[in-house]
């Protein structure tokens, strides 16, 4: 098959491409490129960029500032850009409760921040996006920006989530529909508003076919294809793997792989021209990193000419953590020397060196504390690529260490493993009932941000029963996991409402339950409003300790280029915000000097040579693979994502 785009951008049929891989990859500027080009062969016809990452970085890519709704990109006459952003107004919220307005304006703000800080909420307001696009067909093509692997495909498996979360509802409302029939009016006068099930009805009867539409779409090969974007290396390659796997699953075509930076030895590139571009393009971010953040502990750590993949080498990474003779470009002082510290975060944008760090944090503590806990929370976990050995969503030893274990947050949830007071209270008797306990458990195993709600429920488990001195925490990327930093905060909101309300909407439910009678209804109303009022205190102490320095730190990851820098600085104005500590920098992959450029050169040369081979056995026959150079500047802005696109075809 041809090695280039050609057939993506000559496809006029194509009406959806999504542009996704593992985070660092290149993602945004293939993306970007891929939309521009396709925006220059149609140019009659309108073309529309989406960014569903939460930490958006296409507004960088192309030097505008592009918002929630669509904006025409600079430069050009028919290429539109947005990036979702899920903050609710005021406005589109709707009324809850009684008449009081001071009452009304509370809830709608306490709503508008649920539905800003909800994890999952990106993906969930992508798919809406989904659904106004396909019902307004103002746009020829779609490009999807996307979030790293894991949440992607919980956006692309979302129609099948929201398909079958429909059709189990109207079970339920086919049930219950002579009840509501008759408590209709009795609800709207109790509740102080016009409620009108008819028209809610309707509405759900309209959303069926709509959500049928957006699934079959997604499943047409003519319509819909996913371009997979990795570079040359092991972690990248056997996430791309996993992702096909996962496509083919879903019945998503995909037969596009780019691989991007390159060194293309053929085209005469040097070790000295591509490494002493790098060197110029860090220094000058390192500068600003030093002007930034001079009150910090700036931690500098090169790019070796080797895979850190396996115990020995990431000891071995782990121990220039602390190399410095300087105490301020070292972890020693505010991670080591904290005998207090609890809970800290290792996290940044994607292909940073994320997992590498945190697992060596990880392996430097525990030679300094008596039992060290590693979880990772990023649904595309590295954690056992990084050690070489397989970990599960229960703690497991590392292999060598006596005090040393790791786990990955899994999403999978069954009854059995929800925590035992989610389904306490309907464990009564009843066919609504037990319909409805499957639908939750089946849903809520495959919505959009259940990885950072059980990453949550399993630190909330740490708390209470705290059988670690430390935990590490290897994050997903920067959007996601201040979400699930900001958990807390959203989760004490909302029982305080539950029990603000608590009289209420129980003298609601008695009035339903007397009509009915308890065995029907089969909900403990008291027991839950019980349950919100204990797990109250663990909830503070969780955002009490995460507020407290001493108990808690953030240790934010980058590398020496504009977008990780641009990030790292909005991930710190967003800590700061959350009251959470971060003082630490880790600044991974500089290239220190000559001796090291050609060692890293001919290690890549014979690296990248090693994978590709690998990906053409693998893809060879099946997929366009479109192999990208590493470029000796950074790629911004129209012209140079013009001259980056002439590369693909």
């Amino acid at each position: 098959m041809e090695s280039n785009m050609k057939n993506i951008v000559a496809d006029e049929n194509l009406k959806w491409i999504f542009v996704g891989g593992k985070g660092g990859v290149g993602k945004t500027t293939t993306a970007c490129t891929l939309a521009l080009l396709i925006a220059k062969s149609r140019p009659e016809k309108k073309t529309l960029i989406i960014s569903t990452d939460p930490a958006h970085n296409t507004s960088d890519t192309f030097d505008t500032k592009l918002s929630s709704s669509p904006e025409l990109i600079k430069g050009t006459d028919n290429l539109y850009g947005m990036e979702v952003d899920p903050t609710a107004s005021q406005s589109s919220v709707p009324n809850f409760g009684g008449e009081d307005e001071q009452e009304q304006e509370e809830i709608r703000n306490y709503m508008g921040k649920l539905f800003n800080n909800l994890p999952g909420m990106d993906e969930a307001f992508a798919y809406v996006e989904v659904m106004k696009l396909i019902k307004e067909n103002k746009y020829e093509t779609v490009i999807f920006d996307t979030a790293p692997t894991g949440h992607t495909l919980r956006l692309l498996d979302f129609p099948n989530i929201i398909q079958n979360g429909l059709n189990k509802f109207l079970e339920i409302r086919d049930m219950i529909n002579p009840m509501m029939n008759m408590m209709g009016p009795m609800l709207a006068a109790q509740s102080g508003n016009d409620f009108d099930y008819e028209k809610m009805n309707k509405k759900l009867d309209d959303l069926v076919p709509l959500v049928q539409e957006i699934k079959s779409q997604f499943q047409d090969p003519t319509k819909t294809t996913f371009v997979c974007v990795c570079i040359a290396e092991f972690l990248s390659l056997y996430e791309t793997e996993r992702l096909i796997q996962k496509l083919c699953e879903l019945e998503i075509d995909s037969k596009n792989i780019v691989v991007n930076q390159l060194i293309k030895d053929s085209d005469g590139v040097t070790s000295k021209m591509v490494f002493e571009s790098k060197q110029k393009i860090q220094n000058k971010y390192i500068a600003q990193y030093e002007n930034l953040y001079s009150d910090f502990y700036l931690v500098k750590l090169p790019l070796l000419d080797k895979e850190i993949r396996g115990t020995n080498l990431l000891t071995s990474f782990s121990n220039l953590l602390t190399s410095s003779t300087n105490p301020t470009n070292s972890i020693q002082e505010p991670i080591l020397d904290n005998k207090k510290l609890k809970w800290v975060f290792v996290g940044g944008k994607g292909g940073v060196g994320k997992t590498t760090t945190s697992c060596s944090v990880a392996l430097r503590l525990a030679k300094e504390r008596k039992n060290v806990l590693l979880i990772s929370t990023d649904p595309a976990h590295n954690t056992s690529d990084a050690f070489n050995q397989k970990f599960s969503k229960e703690p497991t030893q590392v292999k060598g260490f006596d005090n040393l274990f790791c786990m990955e947050i899994s999403a999978d949830i069954s009854k059995s493993q929800m925590p035992d007071s989610v389904l306490d209270s309907l464990e009564q008797s009843s066919d609504f009932l037990t319909m409805g306990k499957k639908l939750l458990t089946e849903m809520l195993g495959s919505c959009p941000g259940i990885d950072e709600a059980m990453a949550y429920y399993e630190i909330w488990r740490l708390v209470t029963s705290m059988n670690y001195d430390i935990v590490v925490f290897d994050t997903a990327p920067t959007g996601h996991t201040l979400r699930l930093l900001n958990f807390p905060n959203i989760l004490e909101e909302s029982l305080e409402k539950m029990i603000k309300f608590k009289q209420k909407m129980g003298s609601m439910v008695t009035t339903l339950t007397s009509m009915l009678g308890a065995e029907q209804v089969g909900v403990d109303i008291k027991n839950l409003f019980d349950q919100c009022e204990e797990y109250l205190p663990a909830i503070r102490k969780i955002k009490e300790e995460f507020k407290d320095p001493e108990q808690t730190t953030f240790i934010s990851v980058c590398i020496s280029e504009f977008l990780s820098l641009y990030e790292t600085e909005r991930l710190i104005q967003q800590l700061a915000k959350l009251e959470i500590d971060c003082q630490t920098l880790c600044i991974n992959q500089l290239v220190v000097n000559d001796d090291q450029s050609e060692a890293l050169y001919n290690h890549r040369l014979k690296q990248q040579k090693k994978y590709l081979e690998q990906i053409d056995d693998l893809y060879g026959e099946d997929f366009h693979i479109t192999e990208m150079p590493i470029l000796p500047q950074e790629i911004r802005g129209l012209e140079q994502l013009e001259n980056f696109g002439k590369l693909m075809l």
